[in-house]
């Protein structure tokens, strides 16, 4: 018998940088395997915490019929600061979408530029303020 593993994650999980065969899933497979004698296919899904997300749960579960669900839990993605999130959540609705403009940029430039996206990290945090996915204060 086959065991499937649902496991629900981080984009971590799916870092080219790292080597299939070191990344937390390929790990976690392997150890369960040797642990319990069964073979096991892990299933990922990246899930992001939102009022969707038990939904979404819920449909996967009846899609893979998993025996185990990992959620990998993590506030790193959630409580790093960010100008863009900043602007997205105070500016005035008008200037919001200035936010998400400044996030896309900021994620093409760390793949192209890292001396362009540190500075003008820092040059919003300055300037912009910043703050957390979850959060709706200013921070400087």
């Amino acid at each position: 018998m086959m065991v499937r593993i649902l496991r629900l994650g981080t984009s971590d999980d799916q870092n080219p940088a790292i080597l299939e065969s070191d990344r937390v899933g390929s790990v976690c497979e392997r150890t369960f395997s040797e642990g319990t004698g069964e073979p096991v296919e892990t299933v990922f899904r990246r899930i992001v915490p939102n009022p969707a997300a038990p939904g979404v749960i819920e449909r996967w579960l009846t899609r893979y019929e998993p025996e185990c669900v990992v959620l990998v839990v993590s506030s790193v993605w959630c409580s790093y600061e960010t100008a863009a999130y900043r602007m997205q959540r105070s500016w005035p609705t008008l200037l919001q979408p200035a936010g998400r403009a400044v996030q896309k940029w900021g994620g093409r430039t760390a793949a192209s530029n890292v001396l362009a996206l540190r500075a003008g990290r820092l040059l919003a945090r300055r300037f912009v303020g910043v703050s957390a996915i979850f959060s709706s204060g200013r921070r400087t």
